[in-house]
């Protein structure tokens, strides 16, 4: 694709999106930099590459043409260190293996945790996603939290270049999602994302190519697990497989209908024994949102920081949700009642952060206008 400039304007025009203004190019540092900040892409020599969402439970890898998405996991065998399974047949594994085999999770709350078994996963995966060689795709834009340490960042980064990825641009996850969404992110005009992954949620007001401010919560999708977990436990001595409050919430984001119940398997505490009983989803949904309120308080505390004229924007267009837990019946209600503002649930809020990582994989001039893209 290609683009003129026309600096003496302010504006970029893109020919193949002529509806679309971008400002004008910032001044920016040499793209050889080792690290730092950059925002000048040299759009020619990069060739294929990668979108990639390493997340806490699921990856989800974009070559521009195509999706793979498989858990965050892997089937190790501890006596020789040899890995059995990877994605969703690992984490099918977890609890019906022998002792010595074990499923491990390198991702934690949305940081690499464990840098070898973070590259064996991502290196099988890449196999198995019928991309192609590595060493044919010289770059990736990788989605990461966005709110992290430069040790985070070194490994996540480590873990890229160890699978074959050459130029790494990490790009906040919740400024990945707004462009996924669509949200025109280079306008100075405020939007608020509460992105909730499975290991936390980044609460992120972004505007002009960046990010504005930003805060962090641990409620996020495994708490929430957690919670259901607890509760069934207390109150009816039941407690649940590995997957079991997973699947749960899953079907609380379906039971949406008067009068629908949820029957649930587990094992009875006090026996020993297998069984089953049925629970109204409005009692689960309780509990979830009063779990929820917690989040709620982040963000009102993290909106206490903002500039009063990006709480005007705000105001105006409200926040938006993203993340698989976004899906939860009757999430939006309590979140319009909590925080007070228009609340407006993504539309696949799950992919919402590959979508648009996906979509500066597609279109990589549009890099150079983004001033939080980490290049290493």
């Amino acid at each position: 694709h290609t683009r003129r400039r026309r600096e003496d304007r302010g504006v970029v025009v893109c020919r193949d999106r002529p509806e679309r203004v971008l400002p004008a190019a910032r001044r920016a540092v040499d793209d050889g930099e080792e690290c730092g900040v950059s925002t000048r892409v040299n759009v020619k020599s990069l060739g294929q590459g990668y979108a990639l969402d390493l997340g806490t439970a699921t990856t989800r890898i974009d070559s521009g043409e195509q999706r793979f998405t498989q858990s965050t996991a892997l089937a190790v065998d501890t006596k020789d260190d040899r890995v059995l399974a990877v994605g969703d047949k690992a984490r099918w594994m977890e609890g019906r293996t022998p002792e010595r085999l074990k499923v491990l999770y390198p991702v934690q709350a949305g940081l690499v945790a464990d840098d070898q078994n973070a590259t064996r996963l991502l290196r099988m995966l890449l196999r198995e996603s019928g991309f192609g060689p590595s060493r044919n795709r010289k770059w990736a834009v990788v989605c990461a939290p966005a709110q992290t340490s430069e040790i985070a960042v070194r490994s996540l980064s480590k873990v890229c270049h160890a699978v074959g990825m050459g130029k790494v641009r990490l790009l906040p996850r919740p400024l990945a999602a707004a462009i996924g969404l669509g949200i025109d992110v280079y306008q100075p005009r405020g939007a608020l994302i509460v992105d909730i992954g499975a290991g936390g949620t980044d609460i992120t007001i972004v505007s002009m190519g960046g990010v504005v401010l930003t805060g962090r919560s641990t409620v996020c999708g495994q708490s929430l697990d957690g919670v259901i977990a607890r509760h069934l436990r207390e109150q009816y001595n039941l407690a649940l497989a590995t997957r079991g409050a997973e699947k749960i919430k899953t079907a609380l984001a379906e039971a949406g209908a008067p009068g629908c119940r949820l029957e649930i398997r587990g094992l009875d505490v006090a026996t020993g024994v297998p069984r089953s009983l049925v629970v109204p989803p409005a009692e689960l949904q309780e509990i979830v949102e009063h779990h929820l309120g917690t989040l709620a308080k982040t963000v009102s505390a993290t909106l206490e920081r903002a500039p009063i004229e990006i709480i005007d924007d705000i105001c105006d267009s409200g926040l938006v949700m993203t993340g698989h837990a976004a899906l939860l019946h009757g999430l939006e209600e309590a979140f319009r009642k909590a925080v007070g503002l228009p609340v407006h649930i993504a539309e696949n809020p799950d992919v919402a952060a590959i979508n648009g990582a996906a979509h500066l994989l597609r279109n990589p001039w549009l890099l150079e206008e983004l001033d939080d893209v980490t290049i290493r």
